[in-house]
């Protein structure tokens, strides 16, 4: 999981974990260690939209262009 997760972000990546499976639970730690010392940042959803110049977008809009983002 952690190599994975690891190898495979780039810029402006979500991320989706688990949490009810233990080896999710346990690759946590090293996973964020291991992005932040690589220079990622975790925010929210409306901090990455701001951060990336995406503005006013409707909720209904979200999942139907998701892709675009």
């Amino acid at each position: 999981i952690e190599e994975r997760v690891v190898n495979g972000v780039k810029d402006g990546s979500i991320v989706l974990l688990h949490g009810n499976v233990k080896n999710t639970a346990e690759a946590m730690e090293n996973i964020c260690k291991r992005l932040y010392d690589d220079g990622y940042r975790f925010v929210t959803l409306s901090e990455m939209f701001e951060y990336k110049g995406i503005k006013n977008i409707p909720t209904d809009k979200m999942i139907e262009n998701a892709n675009l983002y």
